[in-house]
């Protein structure tokens, strides 16, 4: 039986090909059944790595909420360094992005708790950077009374020149001497017993010991220029060259960047040569004074608490500069 083409021309399911005899009509009938069955499938296949790419922007969108890139103070404040490191204890790290193991809530107190000498410490968190808003000054506002009492003792030998109790009986005046150990503040006011609470600094004197290498290196640019390609996924860094210096300085200049998730640099490298040189004395001297200093800063609790004059109680020089030096600090001695 023959069976005019005409007929199948606008019939989508039969195709445009169409044989002659009934037993391949039949067939390519059939056929194009399946295919159209399975017409789902195709379009799954064909937008697979449509969906695919937004599945993984996604992902990254979400990891770039949660990570975090840098925490960031609002001041230039003693305890800087180590509240970030405080704050990175309560996160773990995989596969170079670094998360919060704990929820921020939690985050606050903890470090409220570790800093009650200032008034106030907040802990907010934006995109992927973590804000800290410390209060400037020191302060104790919330008082209370419902404690077991207890007693504010000197750390060291000294003469006061600035104080305020906040919570206490003071034992404390302008210019009095006081000698490690000694009552500073008591808890037990008229029977009463109160949780003490006080900022008193006083002029002390301390005594260091530094050595300082008489040896000194410096690094000189050499004027060779090297420039490689880096790309940083997750703060995982591929370089497409590796760098020819054993000394350098490096500028990085980005050139592209998808949610600071993914990015792109081209990176300059610019060589250094050592140059050995040796310290003065003065030099030495000046230098062991910044370690001092450095030292003192690390550790300082108020912005009032300053290092006031440096003494050379001592020296000896070799191979080193070896210095005993004897400062004058106001410093807090609670």
């Amino acid at each position: 039986m023959k069976i005019k083409t005409e007929e199948f021309i606008d019939n989508k399911i039969r195709g445009k090909n169409i044989l002659i005899n009934e037993e391949d009509v039949y067939y390519h009938e059939l056929d194009s059944y399946k295919k159209y069955q399975n017409l789902g499938y195709l379009y799954f296949k064909e937008y697979l790595y449509v969906f695919i790419g937004i599945f993984i922007s996604l992902i990254i969108v979400i990891i770039n909420s949660i990570r975090i890139k840098d925490i960031v103070i609002n001041g230039n404040y003693p305890i800087n360094k180590k509240i970030k490191n405080d704050i990175y204890e309560y996160t773990h790290q995989l596969l170079g992005i670094r998360f919060l193991n704990t929820n921020l809530k939690e985050l606050n107190i903890k470090i409220r708790s570790a800093y009650n000498m200032y008034e106030w410490i907040s802990i907010t968190k934006k995109g992927n950077i973590v804000y800290v808003n410390i209060t400037k000054q020191p302060k104790y506002d919330d008082l209370s009374d419902d404690s077991n009492g207890g007693d504010i003792l000197s750390k060291y030998d000294g003469v006061i020149k600035y104080y305020r109790i906040y919570q206490g009986l003071g034992n404390v005046c302008y210019n009095k001497s006081v000698k490690k150990g000694d009552l500073l503040v008591s808890g037990n006011v008229y029977d009463h017993l109160v949780n003490p609470k006080a900022i008193i600094l006083a002029e002390i004197y301390q005594e260091y010991s530094i050595t300082i290498n008489k040896n000194r290196v410096l690094n000189e640019y050499s004027g060779k220029i090297k420039t490689v390609k880096e790309i940083n996924f997750c703060n995982l860094k591929f370089k497409f060259k590796k760098n020819p210096f054993k000394f350098y300085d490096i500028k990085k200049e980005k050139r592209f960047s998808f949610l600071n998730f993914i990015s792109y640099y081209d990176i300059h490298i610019y060589e250094k040569s050592d140059i050995i040189s040796i310290y003065t004395f003065d030099e030495a001297y000046e230098l062991a004074k910044s370690e001092i200093l450095k030292d003192f800063t690390y550790n300082m609790v108020f912005e009032k608490e300053k290092i006031l004059e440096y003494f050379i109680i001592g020296y000896e020089i070799n191979d080193n500069y070896s210095f005993k030096i004897l400062t004058k600090e106001l410093k807090n001695i609670t």
